[in-house]
């Protein structure tokens, strides 16, 4: 009749024997297939999945990893009436230095196995750069009229996106950045800081931080130590014109007389010292003992009484520092003389 079967017969007229059959599945290890570092932290880890065919709840379902096996056994799923699932603890460390497995279940004389590899990602590593602040981690006088100063840099790796966040730390105080795509195929960053707080603490720390598709969280950081250096030293000094600092008669018959002096603090060999008597200016070398001389003419000597000398200090952040030094001094171009008459004849 219709709808109805006849079952197969061997040759003998008798129907064959029912053969067994099994089937499993393996479900998404973790989730996603994915062991990130959180879930790497934990001591084990569940394989799981579904069986069908000739299989009951207890029968045995083996997980081999690194020619290790590790049994669990088939359940029923109270939710899911009808059908049986399994699961097997097996050791996070094994499976993150083995990520490919096999599972395997027997029943009779039917067997099914399923090999599957899973991918290990527990880091997130990412990167922060920090530009040197004001081209050379130097903030001289000039650059400290605005009262701040930009900080910036440049951040890359996974879960790092147009709009992310970079903390900063100066002085003491929490910064934020936000982070966005420079168009030339960078993701950068900046904030303009207080040069008064670099000036109090010259240290400063960046960190970026984010989360990559696979819920591996990283951070990194920079740092940059900032020098303030808002002024130069510079000082100058005129000697004695002559050993006791008059020009007297006999001195002032030459047509030129030396003028040495020396300069201190951001003032180098091979610097001009500006030396400036009745009106006329003198230019003098400093040598590599920070001493200077110049041969000044002594009719200019004559017409004035003080001699200033200028000199302009530069240090090695370009600060610049200007000193003077005045030199009075005396003249006395008088003669003095004596004349002695000796008594005649005694009376």
């Amino acid at each position: 009749p219709y709808g109805m079967h006849t079952p197969s017969t061997t040759g003998t007229g008798t129907t064959p024997p029912h053969q067994p059959t099994v089937h499993l599945t393996v479900d998404q290890v973790a989730g996603d297939d994915v062991l990130n570092h959180d879930e790497a932290q934990k001591g084990t880890t569940a394989i799981r999945g579904l069986v069908t065919g000739d299989v009951q709840a207890g029968d045995d379902v083996i997980v081999t990893i690194n020619h290790v096996q590790y049994t669990g056994h088939v359940m029923t799923i109270p939710t899911m009436p009808g059908q049986l699932a399994y699961e097997v603890d097996v050791p996070t460390s094994e499976l993150q230095a083995h990520p490919t497995f096999d599972v395997s279940i027997k029943a009779g004389t039917a067997t099914d196995s399923v090999q599957k590899t899973i991918t290990v990602d527990t880091d997130n590593l990412l990167q922060i750069t920090m530009d040197k602040v004001a081209g050379d981690d130097v903030i001289n006088a000039a650059e400290a009229q605005s009262g701040k100063t930009t900080i910036s840099g440049t951040v890359s790796g996974e879960g790092i996106h147009d709009g992310s966040v970079v903390s900063l730390q100066v002085n003491g105080n929490t910064l934020t950045a936000v982070v966005h795509d420079d168009k030339h195929g960078h993701l950068s960053w900046s904030k303009e800081v207080s040069i008064n707080d670099l000036h109090n603490n010259p240290d400063i720390v960046a960190t970026v931080t984010a989360t990559d598709d696979h819920g591996n969280q990283g951070s990194a950081s920079a740092s940059s130590h900032v020098v303030v250096d808002l002024s130069a030293e510079a000082g100058v000094t005129i000697d004695k014109i002559t050993q006791d600092n008059v020009l007297n008669a006999q001195e002032s018959l030459q047509p030129k007389i030396a003028v040495t002096g020396s300069v201190s603090g951001d003032v180098h060999p091979g610097d001009k010292v500006t030396l400036t008597v009745n009106g006329n200016e003198y230019a003098a070398t400093v040598d590599q003992s920070h001493h200077y001389s110049v041969d000044i003419y002594t009719k200019d000597l004559l017409a004035d009484h003080a001699i200033v000398a200028k000199v302009i200090g530069y240090d090695d952040h370009k600060n610049v520092q200007p000193a003077s030094f005045t030199q009075n001094y005396s003249i006395d171009t008088t003669t003095t003389g004596s004349i002695t008459i000796n008594t005649v004849g005694g009376d």
